[in-house]
């Protein structure tokens, strides 16, 4: 059962992929139809600006959040611990972007399409993808608790959602409401991802505790949240010099052109994410626990202790910095009298 599982979260991945690329080429069609090219380049990015916010709500904790989840193991109260430092993330995060995006809607309109006329629509994007984040922190929970499809399928729902109603925007021609449709797709996610968890009955963890898994949380998260501001920051800073110089139909050909090769290189990252990480980071913690679990049957209380010393053994003259040194029956040395009392303990 357990190998039939892991192949079906396996098959997921690709099979979710699949679904993404039928449904960016089927909304490329319809754009190609129903909008002018300059109208697609208009639509394309303030799509990608509702992206990089989207991403922005959680501080893209993603990555550390499925990590995290998956290291948590059968640990209820570290497992809400993270869904708590998670949900302060976001909390902190959205109130510190909100403002500024509101103020500045008419620049952001500008650099996007040119012209200031789309700051009611940056406004509501804006909205919109702050308000999903939770739908992001509940679907990365679901990945690192091994439910990478249940994850997928949110995920897929919110991406048919915003698809859906925004080819009706794009058919009547429209491009900042198909925009503002396609950035409401995440609310639909947010809604199932929001139920799958509540099936988990994860537990309310203290403030106390939830601020412990801030730091950790940001640490894994803090290269990846700079590189995607930096990269956002250029990207349309470039497109808009683009545009200057050689008008928004050419700028809509580029976005069309770059729209199709990143489609491309997305599986692997994609695959390393939802299924190679969490798996992994489960891993360690089965072989944490089995390593330093007196109780299991495989290693007793002495060879667990011996590990233990062993490893300060290999740290050298660093350890031997930390406390008193004792010596084990086979001559290794262990840098700390707590290593000394539980050596005694377990004989």
């Amino acid at each position: 059962m357990t190998q039939v599982r892991g192949l079906i979260r396996l098959a997921s991945v690709p099979t979710y992929f699949a679904f993404k690329i039928a449904a960016a080429i089927l909304l490329l069609k319809v754009c190609a139809n129903y909008l002018t090219v300059s109208g697609y380049g208009e639509f394309a990015q303030l799509v990608q600006f509702g992206t990089v916010l989207n991403l922005l709500a959680v501080a893209a904790v993603q990555n550390g959040l499925i990590r995290q989840s998956a290291a948590a193991g059968g640990d209820e109260e570290e497992l809400a611990g993270i869904h708590g430092a998670a949900l302060i993330i976001w909390t902190a995060a959205a109130l510190l972007l909100l403002a500024p995006m509101c103020l500045a809607s008419k620049m952001i309109s500008s650099v996007l399409v040119g012209n200031p006329d789309a700051w009611s629509t940056v406004i509501v994007i804006t909205i919109l993808s702050l308000t999903s984040g939770p739908g992001q922190i509940w679907c990365s929970i679901l990945s690192g608790r091994k439910r990478v499809t249940t994850s997928l399928v949110a995920q897929a729902s919110g991406l048919l959602a915003g698809v859906g109603v925004a080819i009706v925007f794009v058919v009547k021609g429209d491009p900042y409401a198909a925009a503002t449709a396609f950035a409401g797709g995440p609310l639909l996610t947010l809604l199932v991802a929001g139920g799958a968890i509540a099936r988990l009955r994860l537990k309310v963890a203290s403030p106390s505790a939830a601020l412990g898994h801030v730091v950790p949380l940001i640490r894994y998260s803090t290269a990846f949240g700079a590189t995607t501001g930096y990269t956002a920051l250029v990207l349309f800073g470039l497109r808009s010099l683009y545009r200057h110089h050689f008008g928004a139909t050419a700028l809509g050909y580029w976005i069309a052109a770059n729209r199709i090769s990143d489609l491309s290189t997305q599986l692997l990252g994609l695959f390393f994410i939802q299924f190679y990480v969490s798996h992994v980071a489960g891993l360690d913690h089965e072989g944490e626990r089995r390593r330093c679990d007196p109780g299991h049957p495989d290693l007793s209380a002495g060879r667990c202790a011996d590990r233990l010393g062993r490893a300060r053994h290999v740290h050298g003259v660093r350890a031997r910095k930390a406390g008193p040194v004792c010596h084990d029956r086979d001559g290794d040395d262990f840098a700390d009298g707590r290593d000394c009392d539980r050596l005694d303990r377990n004989g």
